[in-house]
């Protein structure tokens, strides 16, 4: 068992070394390396999604590469803009990224999509973007390689490697919506140019910026959905010797209020509903989505969020090795820890109707993983590792919940029909803290058909995993508390438990993949690919309004995903196209349910997704570039019998529960678009002696996608289409750029990605919010240099 101190064991080891290192050394080379293969072809894109550098034309699977460039030439920072260049990849708010119609569909699950940074496994967010030299997103399970969380895919954020050459930059924005940003960065050959031993990078932003909805209770920065953050990170690389390569990075990140509050905006039927005035709103609220009256701070506080995270990684090149030749040995690690507090307001209204905060306590993810790779060009190469993964969260959760009550439910005698009364509740969860333990082990070979059979240009991949999960879920206190009835001030205890059922869980699951790809020309390739996918399941408690706790854990989800894909380069690498289909059988979906007055996550639902990418690069010259995708999904439940709250029915449906009562076989899974498609276009006019002058159109297009999986009008959003333009005017030596730029043209502030219901639990009249909207149109410049 690789011990919990793994992570800092690896920092302060290449700490020593990096100290100590003196010995010259060749350059690392780059995460992506451009490699010119004619005067106008596209630049070569190695990526590592295998886990191994590979070029990207070369991978049996879909892998889409964002270059640094692109993202910063397009002011590309967080993933709901990434998104817009990705097929069938859709983001509902920076925690629950969907592709390939695989979301987060569970309130407590954890997302299908494993998130890394540098290699390094971190299950969240991470900071903004911003010197980075490409982002990875891998569509479909990567069983093998990633297994844990990755049934829909895998990204790879990757920061820019330190160089050997002294640089400095920065950038300054402004904009309409009252946006300052500031970035700069500093690389630093710390023994001067050309010398290798120890290099450095340092890089930073600090940006703020005005709501996306507008709160009439608070000023235009302060409005929800607004943004004040900061991060400065540092990035050390050496080689000591040929055969050593030492990284280690550090990044702190700080996030006022803005982002680390939960704005919910009313449907409008909920504001014309009444139901929020009978809990307590002193107003109905204007008919206007985009208009909440709230001011959640003044009530429950600051929202913050600060991490501090420390990575590392060493490379250990052995060569002639008896049997094995020449193998790379790689340790790879890192610890996060954090410090949040969340502010919740569902309701939008400036009574406590559904709102809360959660406070951390304590917040650490830190995990470790040694690979082995063959490194010689063998008839098989393998790679064989094994990973270690532990977060723990322990958090004090309070909560504000407006609820129908039976005097049953209160433990009161009954009365004839037993009638409901709107009762305020207090809840809170004290020393709540959820530990998740994870190992794996794996093996993956790749056997060159034509060195061990004399089949030109084939080659086979097979790889296995072995995954092991321990989810822990406990409590010190519980305590439920009525605060009014009928907006009458009232108290009495209904529970305060400090003896809490601990919440326990284990699984384990074999995932792999195994793929043929045939090169039948020097440029293209044809590859099938079969992969199974898990996804952990978590450990669950429920507790009634006596208190009384019973453990129910979530099962793992499971997918079953076949893939065919072609590759292809054309023109002398000028044009490139890929292509892709798949089709996958998902079962055990984690779903939440609301049974009575409470959510509750269950196994309940199995899936059907099948769908169609497609992906295009052309460069004709050196002044033209596209890039365009198009990308096509049906991603339906085969079976699912649930409760949309929002829409209640009466009885069952045929084959399901008074519990579950709704069929919604048939239904298309939430943030699952049918059609999307971007295109990417600038052209470059040179001027002699007065630099150039580049216009760009960045336009993409989403379909038609539902909020939540039930099929509720209330839940669809239209097709739309989000174009940005830009004219950047760059110095003869590209030392100087200035940018003029409108994005979001369209202007969808009426675009919202999520959903939530009910609202008033129990209400006649069905209660839905809305969360994530689009950013409004937005005018600016920037100024950036670079020398």
């Amino acid at each position: 068992m690789i011990k919990r101190n793994a992570g800092i064991l690896i920092t302060a080891a290449c700490v020593v070394v990096l100290i100590g290192g003196r010995v010259q050394a060749q350059i690392i080379a780059s995460d992506v390396t451009p490699k010119k293969r004619s005067n106008h072809a596209l630049e070569e894109v190695i990526v590592t999604a295998t886990k191994r550098d590979e070029s990207i034309q070369d991978v049996s699977g879909a892998v889409t590469a964002v270059m640094g460039t692109d993202l910063q030439n397009n002011n590309i920072q967080e993933f709901q803009d990434l998104a817009d260049l990705v097929p069938s990849m859709t983001v509902q708010d920076e925690n629950s990224i969907s592709i390939r119609g695989l979301s987060k569909t569970s309130a407590a699950g954890s997302s299908p999509v494993a998130m890394h940074v540098n290699g390094v496994f971190i299950d969240s967010r991470g900071e903004p973007f911003y010197d980075l030299a490409n982002i990875e997103i891998t569509r479909g399970p990567s069983g093998t390689v990633y297994g844990r969380n990755a049934t829909g895919g895998a990204i790879n954020v990757k920061w820019a490697r330190p160089a050997s050459e002294w640089g400095v930059g920065g950038n300054y924005r402004q904009s309409s919506l009252t946006e300052e940003q500031f970035q700069f960065y500093v690389n630093i050959p710390f023994f001067g140019e050309g010398d290798e031993r120890l290099l450095g990078r340092m890089a930073g932003m600090k940006r703020r910026s005005d709501g996306r909805l507008d709160d009439l209770f608070t000023s235009n920065e302060s409005d929800p959905y607004s943004v004040d953050d900061q991060f400065v990170r540092l990035y050390l690389s050496s080689m000591p010797s040929d055969s050593l390569q030492l990284s280690l990075r550090a990044v702190r990140f700080e996030s006022m209020n803005g982002q680390g509050i939960t704005y919910g905006s009313p449907s409008l039927l909920t504001r014309r509903g009444g139901e929020l005035e009978k809990a307590g709103s002193p107003a109905p609220l204007p008919d206007d989505i985009q208009i909440v009256r709230s001011n959640p701070t003044s009530r429950l506080g600051d929202a913050y969020d600060k991490y501090t995270r420390l990575e590392a990684d060493i490379t250990w090149s052995l060569t002639d090795l008896p049997l094995l030749s020449d193998v790379d040995v790689v340790l790879i690690g890192g610890e996060q820890r954090r410090n949040f507090r969340t502010i919740i307001d569902i309701d939008g209204t400036e009574a406590a109707i559904l709102e809360g905060s959660i406070d951390s306590n304590l917040d650490k993810r830190s995990n470790a993983e040694l690979r082995f790779v063959s490194a010689s060009e063998q008839a098989i190469d393998w790679l064989a590792g094994v990973f270690w993964y532990n977060s723990y969260l322990e958090t004090d959760t309070n909560y504000n919940v407006s609820v129908y009550l039976t005097q049953d439910n209160l433990g009161l005698p009954t009365v004839p029909n037993n009638p409901s009364v709107l009762t305020g509740l207090a809840v809170e969860f004290i020393g709540a803290y959820r530990e998740d333990e994870s190992l794996a082990t794996y093996a993956s070979f790749d056997f060159d058909m034509n060195q061990l059979l004399g089949l030109s240009g084939v080659e086979i991949t097979a790889g296995i995993r072995q995954n092991w999960d321990k989810p822990t879920l406990k409590n010190r206190q519980n305590i439920a508390t009525i605060s009014h009835v009928q907006n009458v001030p009232f108290s009495l205890e209904l529970a305060n438990d400090s003896n809490v059922v601990d919440g326990l869980a284990k699984f384990s699951a074999t995932t792999g993949e195994i793929a043929a790809r045939w090169f039948y020309d020097e440029d293209r390739l044809v590859y099938a690919k079969w992969g199974r996918g898990y996804r952990p399941g978590f450990a669950q408690r429920i507790t009634d309004l006596n208190g009384n706790t019973t453990q129910k854990p979530v099962e793992a989800e499971h997918i079953d995903a076949l893939e065919l894909g072609w590759k292809g380069e054309y023109f002398d690498s000028q044009f490139l196209l890929n292509m892709s289909a798949y089709y996958y059988d998902y079962t055990n979906l984690q779903v939440t349910q609301v049974t009575g007055t409470a959510y509750i996550d269950e196994n309940a639902a199995s899936a059907i997704i099948k769908g169609l990418d497609l992906e295009m690069r052309w460069s004709p010259s050196a002044e033209f570039y596209m890039q365009a995708s198009v990308g096509w999904l049906d991603s339906r439940y085969r079976e699912f019998c649930g409760t949309d709250i929002s829409a209640p029915r009466e009885q069952a449906d045929l084959g399901c529960t008074d519990d579950a009562r709704g069929d919604f076989s048939g239904a298309y899974l939430q943030a699952a678009p049918k059609t999307s498609a971007a295109i990417l276009a600038s052209y470059t006019f040179s001027f002699e002696g007065y630099g150039t002058l580049t216009p760009q159109l960045k336009t993409s297009w989403r379909g038609e996608q539902y909020r939540r999986g039930y099929g509720n009008p209330e839940d669809l959003i239209e097709g739309y289409v989000s174009s940005d333009i830009r004219l950047t005017w760059a110095s003869p030596l590209q030392t100087w750029k200035v940018d003029a730029f409108a994005e979001n043209i369209e202007n969808h502030t009426d675009v919202f990605f999520g959903s939530l219901s009910p609202i008033v639990v129990g209400a006649e009249t069905p209660t839905l919010t809305y969360f994530s909207p689009l950013p409004p149109r937005v005018l600016g410049v920037s100024l950036e240099a670079r020398f």
